[in-house]
């Protein structure tokens, strides 16, 4: 008996195969019967006409239309289509021939009802896609359940294509349809291994049941389940590089969860601060998570620890944690401070102090410098200099000391230089500056103000004495209602009258640390204009700016300013025509708009309140754009070989012989000697200043200064040769000065004394006595401008000059001579005829005027009144 297996719903073909005993014989009827039943439930009956033209019946109440047999077939079959689980039994196929007896066939056909869709049930209730949550070990009974099946179905758990074993397998069966329902449990532990893993229930039919082409006739019915298994993060890491970072720039950090479900929360922390600045990212379906954090890192983040923590929002207590800790460079942080057991405001001169400087640095600082007042500090033991790792320490500080203090520190990534700290040495007044001697100009009759500056610590509470210096070395208090005094710096208001009058002044102060040690001086002398300028330059200015103006950079420079401040003035002359007259506080000019390629004369001159100064001429060529233009050599002149060389041999002997001649006069030439000019002139008046000295050489501001040590060695020589004319000198000496004796002159209205504003090319030295009430004057005019052997002779040489005369034992010959004469002489009065000759008054040689000098200085008091020194000039021309 043939099995047909159909799917309830599907097409089954139950076969009938004809067997004939005759070869020519074939079927008239085929009747198909149902199990035992008598009836038949289908028919085909051919008996009439051919058998493919056969009429066909259906018993409509077991079959009904859904039966038909065919007989194109091979062999002839019953279809029946579609097929009802009812229609499943065995089925008898009975064939009548013509000529041969009946045939019967049985088929016996099984109608397959699908198992019904799996369904898996835990803990009673039916879950769909995944189970849980679930905690890490929890056990799991997942049962998959069919409904409905015939034959009985088959169920099985699978995982990653393993069929998984069971726990039990249920079933029971219906019986009005006949179908099965089965049950078949599986029991898993919960873990990470299987979270989140598919579990699969298939459902089939037995393996048996399969088609003619060996496919199973129903294809199995899955139900697939997963297990959400809650499950804490397996790694929180940082990922970054561990490079430092400099200060200033931005570090990127990633940190990343593992093996969280649900997906890790991740934070940032810096201590107990979080950081906001982060971006989150799940990846690899929730099983991993990201947070990167970018943060401006500074050098306070230096050393931190940043942390990151991972945990399950499901699984509060049990996070992760990964730390990151910080290198971050950056240049030093220096700051510096006074010793911590020093008082600022209590340190004096004598003490001990020392500073700390404090830096901060990574990498780490490898030097350390030290500044005062910027400059730059050495170690320096013997002058108690110490410099000890972090710490500056000054042994025994001086007012030089105090001022401001930093110190640098570098490393690999910069130099920084700390806050500056003060440091203020207390200590007793002294002199400001270089002023600790100085000399002050002051005009006969006229009240002036001699300044005192000093430098104190502290400088309140500063009180002061002023004293003059007498010609025996005693000190007068000047009195108190001429004295006024501001902070560090006091003024006394005289008024010279008297050549006493002028000298040394004397200033002393004190504060609550102590008084001055060395007073500051004053020496006040007669003022006057000043010298003129010297060593003056002129020089183009851009010549290559333009072709048809120059500029010219004029400087001098500044003569003994006559104890007055002085200004200085520059007028600037081309062909007649004043360019430009310029005013300055120094001797020092740039000149423009000057027409190229023309000379130009340059007239320098300084003054002050007491007048002009002579005046310095200049000659200069400005430059042209001819000067800067290159040789044209297409321009030059064809000159043949031989007459260039001619022209040159001519020249060399005519320079050859130019030579000659100006050795052959310099060898002949006898210098000629210095020729004095004086003049005697009575006063013009009241208003007729005698103590106004037209040039008075400049003395050192400081005893700091040393003076030069270069001496005009002919000076010294001419001195040393001429004791011989000593005699003249004193002659000439003594009648200068008798002129100024009380009693023997009267008054006069000669009014030819010139006005020192309008000595050209002369400088005037003037000087008068008021010891009666007749008086007389003694002019000096001379006209000579000093040779370049004369410019080294400046005030040191001059004072060495008073002082040689004055120690000679000629000087108190001559006070002798001067008292001797004065009892007999008679001044001459302005109804002369003609004043003494200036050859009677003086001989050649600058030991004479010394000596008349030394002389007049005598009859004021001696050195220490500080009037200048008349000095000799030389001069081409006479009176």
């Amino acid at each position: 008996m043939k099995t047909v297996w159909v799917v309830s719903g599907g097409r089954a073909e139950l076969p009938c195969v004809p067997r004939t005993q005759y070869p020519d014989d074939q079927p008239v009827l085929v009747l198909w019967y149902r199990s035992s039943k008598t009836r038949p439930v289908y028919s085909y009956d051919a008996r009439v006409g051919d058998f493919t033209a056969g009429v066909r019946w259906t018993d409509p109440e077991t079959l009904g239309g859904r039966a038909y047999f065919t007989v194109i077939s091979e062999p002839p079959s019953l279809v029946l289509e579609p097929a009802h689980p009812q229609d499943e039994g065995v089925y008898t196929c009975r064939v009548d021939y013509r000529l041969s007896t009946s045939t019967r066939t049985n088929v016996n056909l099984t109608v397959v009802i699908p198992p019904g869709p799996p369904m898996v049930m835990w803990r009673g209730q039916r879950v769909v896609g995944a189970v849980g949550p679930l905690t890490e070990g929890e056990r799991v009974d997942l049962t998959c359940r069919s409904v409905g099946g015939r034959p009985q179905p088959v169920l099985t758990w699978w995982r990653k294509g393993l069929r998984l074993p069971l726990l039990t397998v249920n079933s029971t069966t219906d019986s009005v349809t006949g179908t099965y329902a089965v049950e078949a449990t599986l029991t898993l532990t919960a873990s990470r291994a299987i979270a989140g893993v598919d579990f699969t229930c298939h459902a089939y039919t037995p393996t048996e049941l399969h088609g003619d082409d060996g496919s199973a006739i129903v294809q199995p019915r899955t139900a697939t389940i997963s297990l959400n298994v809650t499950l804490p993060p397996m790694e929180v890491r940082i990922l970054s590089s561990e490079h430092p970072i400099a200060a200033g720039r931005s570090i990127r950090l990633v940190c990343r969860s593992v093996g969280s479900h649900p997906p890790a929360h991740l934070s940032w922390w810096s201590g107990t601060s979080p950081l906001r600045q982060v971006v989150r990212a799940i990846e690899d379906a929730g099983n991993v998570t990201t947070a990167t954090l970018n943060i401006l890192v500074e050098r306070q983040h230096d050393g931190t620890t940043l942390r990151c923590t991972g945990i399950n929002p499901a699984l509060p207590h049990s996070p992760l944690t990964d730390t990151y800790k910080l290198t971050v460079h950056y240049a030093p942080v220096v700051g510096l401070r006074l010793g911590r057991a020093l008082t600022p405001r209590l340190i004096k001169e004598g003490d001990d102090v020392y500073f700390e400087c404090d830096v901060q640095a990574n990498p780490p600082f490898h030097r350390v410098d030290w500044f005062h007042n910027g400059m730059t500090m050495e170690h320096n033991m013997s002058a108690g200099v110490i410099m000890s790792g972090l710490s500056l320490i000054i042994r025994d500080v001086t007012r030089q000391h105090a001022g401001s203090y930093t110190c640098e520190a570098a490393n690999m990534e910069a130099r920084t230089i700390s806050n500056a700290v003060y440091l203020t040495v207390k200590h007793a007044p002294v002199c400001a500056g270089t002023g600790l001697e100085r000399t002050q100009g002051a005009a006969r009759g006229s009240a002036t103000a001699v300044k005192c500056t000093v430098e104190a610590e502290p400088a309140r509470g500063i009180s002061w004495t002023w004293v003059r210096t007498l010609a025996d070395g005693s000190e007068v208090d000047l009195p108190e209602e001429s004295i006024s005094s501001e902070g560090v710096s006091s003024s006394v208001s005289v008024t010279p009258q008297t050549p006493e009058d002028y000298g040394q002044l004397l200033c002393r102060a004190s504060n609550e640390v102590g008084q001055q040690r060395q007073a500051c001086v004053v020496t006040l002398v007669p003022a006057g204009p000043p010298d003129t300028p010297s060593n003056c330059t002129a020089a183009p200015v851009n010549p290559e700016a333009s072709t048809d103006s120059a500029s010219l950079a004029v400087s001098c420079l500044e003569g003994f300013d006559g104890g007055l401040p002085q200004s200085f003035l520059l007028e600037t002359w081309q062909e007649g025509v004043l360019i430009a007259n310029m005013s300055s506080d120094f001797p020092e000019w740039v000149v423009t708009e000057l027409r190229a390629g023309v000379g130009a004369t340059l007239q320098v001159t300084a003054y002050n309140a007491r007048g002009a100064s002579g005046t310095l001429l200049m000659e200069v060529l400005t430059t042209s754009a001819q000067h800067h233009a290159a040789p044209d050599a297409k321009g030059m002149p064809d000159i043949p070989p031989l007459l260039g060389a001619a022209l040159g041999g001519v020249g060399v002997l005519l320079l050859l012989l130019l030579v000659g001649v100006v050795v052959a006069k310099r060898v002949h030439r006898r210098p000629k000697k210095p020729v004095v000019e004086m003049a005697l002139t009575p006063t013009a008046g009241d208003d007729y200043d005698p103590d106004v000295v037209k040039s008075i050489p400049r003395r050192p501001h400081s005893l700091d200064v040393l003076p030069h040590a270069r001496e005009d060695e002919a000076h010294e020589m001419d001195l040393r040769s001429q004791d011989e004319d000593d005699e003249d000198a004193l002659d000439a000496a003594t009648h200068a000065f008798v002129h100024s004796r009380p009693g023997s002159c009267s008054s006069s209205d000669s009014q030819s004394v010139a006005s020192p504003h309008h000595l050209d090319e002369s400088h005037l030295y003037e000087a008068d006595r008021q010891l009666s009430p007749g008086r007389c004057s003694c002019a000096h005019r001379h006209s000579h401008t000093p040779t370049p052997d004369e410019e080294p002779r400046d005030s040191h040489h001059r004072s060495r000059d008073r002082q040689d005369v004055n120690e000679s034992p000629k000087a108190s010959e001559a006070e002798e001579r001067i008292t001797e004469v004065s009892k007999n002489f008679q001044c001459w009065r302005s109804d002369t005829k003609m004043p003494p000759s200036p050859q009677n008054l003086t001989s050649s040689g600058e030991k004479k005027i010394t000596s008349r000098n030394a002389i007049f200085q005598s009859s004021l008091g001696g050195p220490s009144s500080r009037l200048p020194t008349f000095r000799a000039k030389e001069t081409s021309t006479d009176i």
